[in-house]
């Protein structure tokens, strides 16, 4: 189970109290799914406490305001893992890319082996019966969809068991 699941249990459980149960719980399971919301610390993830010394057998860790230190001899070393540590917490800036849309456009070499013109190579739907087809046009109309997300994508291979893998996905320009 993931953090947004135990938050969704918790909600789930709170939900459940009545006003005559105790205004305590309501509020300690406000702190914990305040206190699930927050991003995972170096510590959290290491499962270690922030300032205890561990080792293996040859160098001592520890955990120190985020960052990860190592002891040789007498002093204590910023480690050099934090640039990647710094790396993949950045990631978490990052925007979610749910609706961005993208055309699938079918490889040259393929096109030729499927017997289609050199301008029919986006992958389409038809809107009403599911049919696949390769199109002219990389705009979406009322009777086709030819601009897909991530998700979308995903959903058509699942559904029309198709690897995908003969497509360049390209973003469509906004």
């Amino acid at each position: 189970m993931n953090r947004q699941e135990i938050i969704e249990q918790l909600k789930l459980i709170q939900a459940g109290l009545t006003q005559d149960d105790n205004n305590k719980s309501k509020n300690r399971i406000d702190a914990v799914i305040e206190n699930l919301k927050q991003p995972i610390t170096l510590a959290d993830f290491l499962g270690w406490e922030e300032n205890a010394i561990y080792t293996d057998g040859n160098i001592y860790y520890k955990v120190k305001d985020g960052m990860l230190y190592f002891k040789i001899k007498k002093v204590w070393n910023l480690s050099g893992y934090n640039d990647n540590f710094n790396i993949c917490y950045k990631f978490r800036e990052y925007d979610k890319a749910g609706n961005i849309k993208f055309n699938l456009i079918l490889r040259n070499p393929h096109r030729k082996r499927f017997g289609l013109q050199d301008d029919e190579k986006y992958f389409a739907i038809c809107i009403q019966d599911g049919n696949i087809f390769h199109s002219k046009s990389s705009k979406n109309n009322s009777k086709y969809q030819v601009q897909f997300t991530f998700k979308e994508i995903e959903e058509i291979e699942r559904k029309y068991n198709l690897k995908l893998g003969f497509y360049d996905i390209e973003e469509v320009e906004k």
